[in-house]
């Protein structure tokens, strides 16, 4: 008869080990969930290149013949508009260090309205973008990462996702009060 009870007793104990594994697994899902829950928003530190990235960045060309033929970022260049004239500026990395600074704890807008994307069909304020070039071919360097500023202080980021189609792409939008102050300050010298 003692034998039956303490198998018993092993088999409830048994059970209430696992029960709890569930519940405790149930609790650290939820918890998860609540604190990282998948809202589509993104933060800009995690889609702007960080300016340690943009020093080590070399990429293998996908597109190579050869295993030896890598990307490397040839420059950022700010493009804007003064006194209805297009303007270029060569951005120096500790420039691109204070925006990164400035913008990097933003979090995208979780609605667009409709009213955010006329300012970018437009006229912007601005478009920071970065280039890549392949390091041994030398050849024209092509845009990698897009920033462009739109009225006041909204600002997008071009996102790539390999099943969006590229002329049109995907936008993360943003918004930091002051940025269009900042913005004027560091490129409009």
């Amino acid at each position: 008869m003692e034998q039956s009870y303490s198998k018993k007793y092993e088999i409830i104990r048994f059970l209430s080990i696992i029960c709890a594994a569930i519940l405790g697994a149930g609790i650290l899902t939820g918890t998860m969930l609540y604190y990282y829950n998948p809202s589509g928003r993104y933060a800009a530190g995690n889609v702007i290149l960080s300016p340690a990235a943009i020093q080590q960045m070399q990429i293998k060309d996908p597109h190579s013949r050869t295993n030896h033929s890598q990307l490397i970022i040839d420059r950022t260049l700010f493009i804007y508009s003064k006194e209805g004239r297009l303007q270029q500026k060569l951005v120096g990395f500790d420039e691109y260090q204070k925006f990164y600074d400035f913008v990097s704890g933003d979090k995208s807008l979780e609605e667009k309205p409709e009213e955010l994307e006329r300012p970018y069909q437009r006229e912007r304020k601005g478009v920071l973008t970065t280039f890549i070039k392949d390091s041994l071919k030398g050849e024209k360097s092509t845009p990698f990462q897009i920033i462009e500023f739109g009225d006041e202080d909204h600002y997008r980021v071009k996102l790539h996702d390999s099943h969006e189609i590229e002329e049109h792409g995907m936008w993360a939008y943003f918004y930091h009060t002051g940025l269009e102050n900042r913005i004027a300050g560091f490129y409009e010298s």
